[in-house]
Formats: C-alpha cells, structure tokens, sequence
C-alpha cells in the first residue's frame, strides 16, 4: 500500500497566482482604455509668445510637440492625457517639424536650416546646422539611406526667395543644396513626400517672371535633387500648397491650400478634380494635414466664428479619398480668443491629436487637442444627425418623454458659434450642463441620463447666438 501523500501549503504560490492576476487584469484594463478614444484640449504657456506648429505620436500612446518660444526650439513630451513628461529647449529659434527616425530616436526641423535629434527622454544626440544663413527650411524627411532631406527658400535679393533643398546625412553634415531659379521670380518649397517610384515630390507657391503673382506649383525630383518636372497653375493664383503633398495608388497627387481647398493633380500635371471649402461666407484657412487610415485626409486650420476676422477657432474637417466632406468641427479653449490649428495627425485609436496656438488675451500659448474619431472632444453623447445645414434653429421636444432614465434632446443651429444645452430642476437651479462648446451649423442629438436625478419636472434651455429657447421634460421612475 502507498502512503497517503499529503498537500503542503505553500503560501508564496498564491501568492504568486494573486500577483499575476492582478497584472493580467491590470494589462487587460489598460489595453481596454488605450483603445477607446481618450479626449481632451490642454494650453502650455510660458513667457513670451509660443507656438506649437507639430505633434507626432510616441509608441507609449503619448504625444511629442515642437514649436516656438522666447528662449528657443520648445520640445514637449506628453502622456496619453495631456500632462507633461518632459520639456526641453533645444538650440534653434523655432521647431517646425518632427519626425520618428529610422533608429527610433527623434528629429526635429528648426526654421532656419538646422536639425537636432535626440531620445524618447529628451537626451540631445546631436545637433547641426545653420547650413546655410540665407535659407528657411518647412519640412523635411528621412530618405532611405538614412539622411535628411529638407525643403525650403534661400533668399537670394534680400527680399526674393527662391525654392531650396538641403540634404544632411544620418548624422546631420551638409552633402549638397539646390536653389531653383528657372522661371521663377519668387518662391518657396512648403512640404515634400517621397513617391513610390523613390523620387521625391513637393508643392510651394511661387511667382513667375510674366505675371508675378502668387500661384500653386508642384515640383519632382530624384533623390539626388535632379529636377524630374515642374508644374504651376496660374488657374490656382493666390493659392498656396501649404504643409500637404500626398500620392494616390494610381500616382495622382492630392495637394492642399491655405485657402481652403484641396485638388487632385495627375501624374502629368494636369488638375483632375478641385474641392472648395468655404461655407457659409465663413472665413477658413487650412494649415496642418494627414492621411487617415481609410484613405481619406483629416485638415486643421482656423474658422473664423464671429465673422468679423478677429476672432477665429481650430478647425478640424475631414473629407474621404474623394475629396468629399464628411465632417467639420471647430473648436475654442476659451470665449472670445484667437485660436488655430497648425498641425494633425491620426492617433493609434483611430482619433485624432492637433497641435496649434492659443491666442489668450496676454500671449500666444500652445495648444493640443486630441479627439475622437469624429473629431470630438469631451462630447460624450452628442452625435451630428446629418450633414445638411438647416434653415432655421430650433429645439425639438426631448424622447421619449416621460422617461427613465435616459433620453435625447435634438437640436439645429444655422450659424457657427459657442452653444449651451443646460438642465433646470422646478426651481430653477441648474442640474447639468449637456453642451457648452463651439459647433458649427447643422443637426445635432445630445444624451442625458437621469440615473441621479430624482422624479419630476425639468426644464432643457439651449443658446446660440440671439437663439434662446426651452421646454420641459419628466421624469418618472
């Protein structure tokens, strides 16, 4: 007969299973977070005027930013919420662009011809530059071989530019610049994209020697800076390829303006489809663009919510691989300033995170907002209705009514500006703010959930603009 084996109690193992679950349980709720969309819009500001003109995504779902300051090129990094890892002041006057590199460290693009590359702590590697003192550079990219190539003007006159290139290698020395002269009076590169065909290709505006006006160009060279073509369209005057170049799988290329607009241009040069902006009157300019993951392209710029050209918000418009608007949002940090998007990109999940200034009422100020995929920010609950601008404002009657314990106020605004839906108990207190933020014209459904409200008449009031109107609503539980 065997002998009757005993359990031994051995603390630690259980120990060890409770530990491990909660690190499942914890990655798994972490993992769940990180994949819905995280929303917010947060100002940085120190002495002086500061302008943040690029955001990129970290592989940690945090948030690098570059920009102007008193003292420097402001580097910023941020966590997944908007707060602050770190802030570094690099040398240079202003960082314009930022880029991932091949090794997983980070450069950044400073205004007048420099780089600098450091790590994700924001340890310097190395910097270089001014290569030329003439030249202003936009934007730059990374080429196969691991070296830079960036994109700008040299100024030639004084008061002429002409379009410049500048190649660095992987450790930032001067190879070789190109100044193109050709036909062009006065012009600069404003952002460049590598092609499939491993050329590369840019958009600018320049004047000619014939009619010395602003047009809309787009140029392709080698990666030797070689000039493969040069088209200008004096069809575009006074139009500017601003911060956008992309290629399409059939080799057409979308570029975009400060105007508002976007055109599709063939491989020949020849403009196939033209795509304005403007509504309403409204005055809008386009600064910052992305291609987004279903093919389309996301925009930031400014709107002007008054309509007087003194006070302007972040935009944010979304159109598909058409061109065809599918939405727009605006957005101010606070009533009555000046505020403007300069740069977007599409974030992990699948929102959106914009860089640009806030225009207080002292100094200019970074500002960052991230979104959700339909470019909203801490609007939980409110769903544009349709893409149709109604005739007139109205509040419609809340449904279901008598509920419990949720129902949807509609609503429609004819003209772009702050909105409020606020909730009143019988006596007049309010009980909930539903909306308090800028929207532009259309339809719109707002949630509110009455879980913590007790039985009873309430009464829902909505402004916008000179429109004040309000109804009531019961709860029955």
């Amino acid at each position: 007969m065997k002998p009757e084996s005993k359990k031994i109690y051995k603390p630690e193992r259980y120990l060890m299973k409770i530990i491990l679950f909660f690190v499942v349980f914890v990655t798994f709720l972490t993992i769940n977070c990180l994949g819905q969309s995280i929303t917010w819009m947060k100002s940085y500001g120190w002495a002086g005027t500061d302008v943040a003109n690029a955001i990129i995504q970290t592989p940690d779902n945090g948030y690098l930013v570059t920009g102007r300051s008193l003292i420097g090129m402001r580097v910023l990094r941020l966590d997944p919420y908007g707060d602050t890892i770190w802030n570094r002041v690099f040398p240079g006057t202003e960082g314009k662009k930022i880029t991932r590199s091949a090794d997983n460290n980070y450069v950044v693009l400073g205004q007048y011809a420099s780089l600098t590359k450091f790590d994700i702590n924001g340890n310097m590697i190395w910097t270089s530059g001014r290569y030329n003192n003439d030249a202003i550079t936009a934007d730059f990219i990374q080429l196969p071989d691991g070296g830079f190539l960036l994109c700008g003007a040299k100024d030639t006159l004084g008061i002429l530019f002409k379009p410049h290139l500048i190649r660095v290698n992987s450790n930032g020395v001067l190879q070789w610049e190109k100044t193109y002269t050709q036909g062009i009076f006065d012009g600069v590169l404003k952002c460049l994209r590598q092609t499939s065909d491993n050329a590369v290709v840019y958009t600018g505006n320049y004047s000619n020697t014939d009619t010395i006006t602003d047009e809309l160009f787009i140029m392709k060279t080698d990666l030797q800076g070689e000039l493969l073509f040069f088209y200008g369209y004096d069809t575009l005057r006074y139009y500017h390829g601003i911060e956008f170049i992309d290629e399409t799988p059939e080799g057409s290329f979308i570029v975009g303006g400060g105007r508002p607009f976007m055109a599709k241009i063939s491989p020949t040069g020849i403009i196939e489809s033209y795509k304005n902006y403007y509504s309403n009157g409204s005055i809008m300019s386009f600064h910052g663009f992305s291609k987004t993951n279903d093919g389309g392209y996301i925009v930031t710029g400014a709107w002007d919510t008054a309509g007087n050209s003194q006070v302007f918000a972040v935009l944010i418009l979304k159109v598909n691989s058409k061109l065809n608007e599918i939405f727009r949002r605006v957005y101010l940090y606070a009533e009555n300033e000046d505020d403007d998007g300069t740069s977007i990109v599409q974030t992990l999940d699948s929102g959106y995170a914009i860089s640009g200034r806030r225009g207080n009422e002292v100094l200019l100020d970074f500002l960052i907002l991230k979104t959700d995929t339909y470019g909203n920010i801490n609007t939980v609950g409110i769903t544009p209705i349709n893409n149709s601008i109604p005739t007139s404002y109205e509040l419609h009657q809340n449904y279901p009514n008598p509920f419990n314990p949720s129902t949807n106020i509609k609503f429609d605004i004819i003209k772009a500006g702050l909105v409020r839906v606020i909730i009143y108990d019988l006596l007049g207190r309010e009980v909930e703010r539903l909306v308090n933020q800028e929207m532009i014209p259309g339809s719109y459904k707002v949630d509110f959930s009455a879980v913590n409200y007790a039985s009873g008449l309430y009464f829902y009031r909505i402004e916008s603009g000179e429109f004040v109107d309000i109804k009531k609503m019961l709860i029955v539980k």
